[in-house]
């Protein structure tokens, strides 16, 4: 079993300070386009009042946090196994339902959300079958789920903190196994992606460039999806239908 140590080495708010645009340096583009695209993905669909929403492994609940001012009229649920982050995720979204739980074991009756989100979260389970089997049972028939994961292009996972990793076409074909009219969408172009990691003691630094841009331009190059066959992506939602 791997430990998720990045609410211990890295602070239990780092999300909130990758999406915080008043800061070049900590402001991470790669990130807030991930949380950008989520939000966006759920206003399609969720713009009723009285829509229950569940984020399984919310981590600091700056997903639900991001939700709650584009939504306010949705009901906002979260769980993660973290205390120390869940502590964050009080502070932040007060009258979020926040719970203590694993991503194999949700504590919430059958058939209840009508919208189930996860982003970042099955690479980390040992189970991601038994997730998907939980996430089906809360939601209701005809609930929206959409789960984000990063794409695998290597035999071992890149982040130490990974159980696993999916190609895309293993990670649409899991799903499909769990959920209906599964539709697959990739974003963060790898070449961009590598690049904006690269660590560099260079004057010019490619982070802070695309950060400036996107902070300043409102252009975020990692939201683009694909515009020919051959490009690869370094993550992706999968969106389904129960």
């Amino acid at each position: 079993m791997k430990r998720f140590d990045k609410y211990s080495t890295r602070s239990s708010d780092y999300h909130f300070r990758q999406i915080n645009k008043w800061s070049l340096k900590s402001y991470n583009a790669q990130v807030a386009a991930r949380f950008e695209t989520l939000v966006e993905n759920v206003e399609k669909v969720a713009k009723i009042e009285g829509f229950k929403l569940l984020d399984v492994g919310c981590g600091d609940g700056v997903a639900l946090y991001l939700l709650r001012e584009r939504l306010p009229r949705l009901e906002l649920c979260g769980v993660d196994p973290s205390e120390e982050a869940l502590a964050v995720a009080r502070q932040k979204v007060s009258d979020a339902e926040l719970k203590k739980s694993t991503s194999g074991s949700l504590p919430f009756e059958d058939d209840l959300f009508d919208v189930v989100i996860s982003s970042d979260v099955i690479e980390h389970v040992e189970d991601p079958e038994q997730m998907l089997k939980e996430i089906k049972r809360v939601a209701k028939n005809g609930a929206v789920i959409i789960i984000g994961t990063p794409i695998k292009h290597s035999k071992f996972p890149i982040d130490h903190n990974h159980v696993q990793e999916f190609f895309a076409e293993d990670f649409l074909e899991m799903m499909q196994k769990h959920f209906q009219k599964c539709e697959l969408h990739e974003s963060h172009n790898l070449v961009l992606s590598l690049l904006y990691n690269a660590p560099t003691k260079s004057f010019f630094n490619f982070k802070y460039l695309i950060n400036l841009l996107s902070l300043v331009l409102n252009w975020n190059p990692f939201r683009a999806e694909r515009w020919n066959r051959i490009q690869m992506f370094a993550y992706m939602y999968v969106i389904c239908k129960k």
